[in-house]
């Protein structure tokens, strides 16, 4: 079976599986079809296991020079000071993820490009579990969470990594719309304050166009795009409705994940866009606008990363990957003050939501806010 492969923002990512259940849904995931990419920046092979754990093999962790690290982290064949060729880690506990057993390797003489291993199963614990998934549907779906959970540690985590230490990119928990002008606007906020119906909603303003849902990269002058299916809920659904806009469902399992996933087609997307505005969205008594200065937008923006589940999940293989380059001797990539640079040119506020106010009535006195001179 040939691999499956994607390029985005000039970074090729391939991925390969033997299950079927596995590789179809990550060709659902990210739209992608086979191509052989041998090269790719970032290389992934993926397994599926139901019934069964499914360790790396025991010899792995005893061969000459390998390093227990505790906490279910192994280093094997780092050699510091030699480079970063055939330097690897396995970490058979995966914190927040015990079905996931990973092993890194970085290559090139910069360790620019990485090797995924990726073992994913699930044991039913008990007469009464496993009983429990003999009803119908019950292990469809315990599989297919696993897999929505999966494309981030295997694929989006290791690239993010990479990303950031071959361009100084960050991430960002955020959506964003780029702007007929050319420019964007960021939405920030805890889950569940509307980032992604309105983000979707401002679709409906001739010429605007789908950035990011929920995460996004930056350096210090422009935001880019990450390809994830959008979730939304009926409440956000009905809303959306308000303003004219119809979501296509994605072709991932319904089971994926507890909101229904959806995208935007190519045409309503875009891959980069420097940002005009970034709005922190709230939940008020009354609707209105503060603004805030770049300085407080930043830190506003980590808040919201640190409170992100999608960046607490991150940080640990972030550093596992760091640590990795650091012992085969890579060198970390020169400090930057990108998101502080990269606000100093947007309007940054915070944007309040009236208790009861009609999402069409909220996209309304966004774009109103968006087009209104600083």
């Amino acid at each position: 079976m040939r691999d499956l492969h994607f390029d985005l923002h000039g970074h090729s990512v391939t991925i390969g599986t033997d299950d079927a259940d596995l590789r179809s849904f990550v060709r659902a995931h990210f739209e992608t079809e086979a191509r052989t990419e041998p090269e790719a920046d970032l290389r992934v092979r993926a397994s599926w296991i139901w019934g069964k754990p499914a360790p790396f093999e025991t010899e792995a962790f005893h061969r000459e020079g390998a390093e227990k690290l505790g906490r279910g982290l192994q280093l094997v064949g780092a050699q510091p000071g030699a480079g970063s060729g055939g330097a690897r880690a396995v970490w058979s506990r995966v914190p927040g993820f015990p079905e996931l057993t990973m092993s890194f390797t970085l290559r090139g003489e910069s360790g620019s490009r990485l090797d995924v291993e990726a073992r994913c199963a699930y044991e039913p614990k008990g007469v009464g579990r496993r009983l429990e998934y003999l009803r119908r549907g019950r292990a469809e779906r315990k599989r297919n969470r696993l897999f929505f959970k999966l494309m981030y540690f295997m694929i989006y985590y290791p690239m993010a990594w990479q990303l950031e230490r071959a361009r100084g990119w960050g991430l960002l928990h955020a959506s964003a719309v780029a702007l007929p002008s050319g420019r964007a606007v960021i939405l920030s906020g805890l889950g569940g304050v509307g980032k992604s119906t309105l983000g979707l909603s401002l679709l409906s303003r001739p010429g605007a166009r789908l950035l990011s849902d929920n995460l996004i990269f930056h350096d210090e002058d422009r935001i880019y795009s990450c390809p994830e299916p959008v979730r939304l809920d009926a409440a956000s659904l009905a809303g959306m409705a308000d303003s004219g806009i119809e979501p296509e469902r994605t072709r991932l399992p319904v089971t994926a994940h507890p909101k229904p996933t959806y995208r935007v087609g190519p045409a309503r997307q875009a891959q980069n866009a420097a940002p005009a505005a970034v709005y922190f969205l709230r939940f008020a008594r009354r609707s209105s606008i503060m603004r805030v200065s770049p300085e407080r937008a930043a830190e506003m923006l980590a808040a919201g990363n640190d409170l992100a589940a999608e960046i607490k999940d991150y940080r640990p293989c972030h550093a596992l990957l760091t640590m990795l380059a650091a012992e085969g001797g890579a060198r970390p990539p020169a400090p930057r003050a990108r998101l502080a640079a990269m606000l100093a040119r947007a309007d940054c506020a915070v944007f309040r939501i009236a208790q009861g106010e009609k999402i069409s009535e909220t996209v309304a006195r966004l774009a109103e806010t968006l087009e209104a001179p600083a």
